[in-house]
């Protein structure tokens, strides 16, 4: 999400508290600290080593799909690990886009 359409998307959607940001609780992961809005920024997840995790993916497949299901446990693992989603009923994966 550092480049491309969807900061933008992400920031609109922040100024107008629509889409994840009209739930009780909510996060945004990145491998940079994203400006959001106020005084809001992404939540820059880190590798085993601490450096930021690169959320970069290559494409494979007939169907060129994105070949990041090992970003998306890492992530997992990451949100597990700092706990915020125990205070809530329950948690989301969403896409700006």
């Amino acid at each position: 999400m550092p480049t491309g359409s969807e900061l933008g998307l992400v920031a609109w959607q922040r100024q107008q508290s629509v889409g994840l940001f009209s739930c009780d609780g909510h996060k945004v992961y990145s491998s940079s600290p994203l400006p959001l809005g106020g005084t809001e920024t992404a939540e820059v997840v880190r590798d085993a080593a601490g450096a930021p995790l690169s959320m970069l993916c290559d494409f494979g497949t007939q169907w060129h799909l994105a070949l990041n299901a090992e970003i998306f446990m890492h992530l997992w693992a990451w949100v597990a690990s700092k706990g915020d989603y125990l205070q809530y009923q329950w948690t989301v994966k969403v896409d700006a886009d």
